[in-house]
């Protein structure tokens, strides 16, 4: 069995703009995610909402967020402000 194709001339390029459009996918259902749990962390202890945001993190980003944005994200929601998370690429 012989199998002949032609490649792309774009692929990497098409290749990179999926992935970016899934990464800003990810970033933004974990935005809302932390967001979601504003109404029940307004003024609670930051060191108690921290470990739910984390959560909302490891399930969406698949990975852990490091302890300033965590604290950041956590001082955010029990002061009732909401979370914005910019993600910018390198345009690599």
């Amino acid at each position: 069995m012989h199998v002949e194709f032609t490649m792309d001339p774009n692929w990497e390029r098409n290749l990179l703009r999926d992935m970016e459009a899934g990464v800003r996918n990810m970033v933004q259902r974990a935005e809302q995610g932390i967001n979601a749990l504003a109404p029940s962390s307004l003024g609670q202890p930051v060191e108690d909402i921290k470990p739910a945001i984390q959560r909302v993190w490891q399930r969406e980003m698949d990975g852990t967020l490091d302890d300033p944005n965590l604290t950041a994200f956590a001082e955010a929601l029990s002061t009732g402000r909401s979370v914005e998370i910019r993600y910018q690429s390198d345009g690599s």
